[in-house]
Formats: C-alpha cells, structure tokens, sequence
C-alpha cells in the first residue's frame, strides 16, 4: 500500500468514525493497522487544537504558585508561624484549623 499523507489520513479517519465500527474491525476490513488507525486519529486531533495564547513566549519550566501573604483588613497582631526546612514559613492566626493546617504542611513537605 503506497505511503498516504495527511489528508488521505484525514479521510480515512472520518469514513471510520463513520463506520461506527472499532479501530480493530474497521482495520481488518481496510487492510491497515489498527495502532496506524489510533495514531492518526490522535494526531489529527492534536493538530486540530488551537495554539496556546502565549505562543513564542517563553515559559517557565516550573509553574508552582509562589506563596504571598495577602491581609484583608487589619492584621492580626497574634498569629502563630511554622518555618519549614526549605525555608517557606506559614503563618496563621492563633484559632487556625488544626487539619487544614496539616493538609497544607503535608502537601507543602512534598515540594522539593
């Protein structure tokens, strides 16, 4: 079978999804690969998305949220603070949530 291209893959893949069969049946009916078939399938579909907003910028390798203290109103004058080994300190009012807290620090410790 010679080498199709893009848009005989195209076409292909849309007299399958027509077919209502599964990749497995409609290959041994056609001849080709069900894997072929699958790969296509996803590859159309990868092409079909539209580019991030940010294309030619430059991203950051590492997308974690830097941790800011944002105050609403006053701030308290006693609050309790925790400094974790890598040195991101928490800091919570005095009648702070115990298993919140815990939560937090759980996920925090995992940071390398």
């Amino acid at each position: 079978m010679a080498k199709a291209d893009r848009t005989e893959w195209s076409k292909r893949i849309e007299r399958w999804r027509d077919s209502g069969l599964s990749a497995k049946e409609y290959a041994a009916e056609t001849g080709l690969k069900a894997s072929t078939l699958s790969y296509w399938k996803w590859r159309l579909k990868s092409e079909a998305k539209p580019a991030p907003r940010s294309a030619g910028r430059k991203q950051p390798q590492d997308r974690s949220l830097p941790f800011i203290e944002v105050a609403a109103g006053a701030i308290a004058t006693s609050r309790f603070e925790v400094e974790l080994a890598h040195g991101v300190v928490v800091r919570m009012p005095m009648d702070f949530d115990s298993e919140a807290l815990g939560r937090l620090l759980a996920v925090l410790e995992q940071r390398p």
